[in-house]
C-alpha cells in the first residue's frame, strides 16, 4: 500500500516564510517600474496636449512668440481645454479660495531632491486647470514675451508632487513649439548636488532625451 507523503506544518510555515521574504523584496521594485511607466505615458500625453493646443493657438488665434506672456496667454490656452478653469494672478496664499475657485486644493511641489517646498514663483504668471489631473501653469518674469515657460503637472492632484518627476518645466521657442530647458550647469535637476528651491526645474530635457529617465527616479 502507497503512502502520500504531506507535508508538515513546519515545511508549510518555511515555504510560506520565504515566500514571503522575496514579495517583500520584489514587490517595491515591481511597484516603481509601475509608477515610472505610468508618469512616463502621462508625461508624453501631457506634452503632445500642450504642444497642439500652442500650435492651434499659434495657427489660429495670434502667434504667440514676441506678442504674448503667461497672463495673456492664459485666456487662448483655456480656450484650448474643455472646461478649464484659467486665472491671471498668483493664488497660492490662500487654500480657501483654491477650494472656491476650483472645488479642491491645489498640492505642495516638492523639489526634485524633495528636501523642501519648490519655489512657486516659476508657476505666478497664469494658470489653466483642465481639470484634477491636469494643470497647468505659466511663467515670464518681467511680462516677456520671448521668455515664457510653460510648468505641467501631468497628473494634477495625484502624488508624488515632485518637480521632475510629475511636474515639468519648458520653454516656448520662437516656432511657439515647446522645448525643454538645457540644464548646463547639472544641479537643478539632481538628487544629491542642489539644496536650491528651483531644483527640478531643468529635468524636462532628461525626461525627452534619456529612455531612461522614468525608470531611474528615485522612490
Amino acid at each position: 500500500m502507497n503512502l502520500k507523503k504531506a507535508f508538515t506544518m513546519a515545511e508549510v510555515l518555511i515555504t510560506l516564510g520565504v515566500i514571503g521574504i522575496v514579495a517583500a523584496m520584489t514587490l517595491p521594485n515591481l511597484i516603481a517600474r509601475h509608477r515610472s511607466k505610468v508618469l512616463e505615458a502621462q508625461f508624453l500625453k501631457r506634452y503632445n496636449e500642450v504642444s497642439q493646443a500652442l500650435l492651434m493657438i499659434s495657427r489660429e488665434e495670434i502667434p504667440i512668440y514676441g506678442n504674448l506672456y503667461g497672463r495673456t496667454l492664459q485666456p487662448y490656452l483655456s480656450t484650448q481645454f474643455k472646461g478649464a478653469k484659467g486665472g491671471d494672478y498668483p493664488f497660492w496664499g490662500s487654500p480657501d479660495v483654491q477650494k472656491r475657485l476650483f472645488g479642491f486644493e491645489l498640492p505642495i511641489y516638492k523639489t526634485f531632491d524633495k528636501s523642501q517646498n519648490f519655489d512657486l514663483g516659476i508657476m505666478d504668471d497664469g494658470y489653466v486647470i483642465v481639470n484634477k489631473e491636469f494643470f497647468i501653469f505659466m511663467n515670464s518674469d518681467g511680462n516677456s514675451t520671448t521668455n515664457i515657460q510653460i510648468i505641467v503637472d501631468i497628473n494634477g492632484l495625484q502624488n508624488p508632487n515632485i518637480v521632475g518627476y510629475d511636474v515639468f518645466i519648458f520653454e516656448l521657442d520662437k516656432n511657439d513649439s515647446l522645448k525643454s530647458r538645457q540644464n548646463i550647469s547639472k544641479t537643478l535637476c539632481s538628487a544629491t548636488l542642489s539644496s536650491n528651491t528651483k531644483n527640478g526645474s531643468y529635468c524636462s530635457v532628461y525626461a525627452m532625451t534619456d529612455k531612461n529617465y522614468f525608470k531611474n527616479l528615485n522612490w
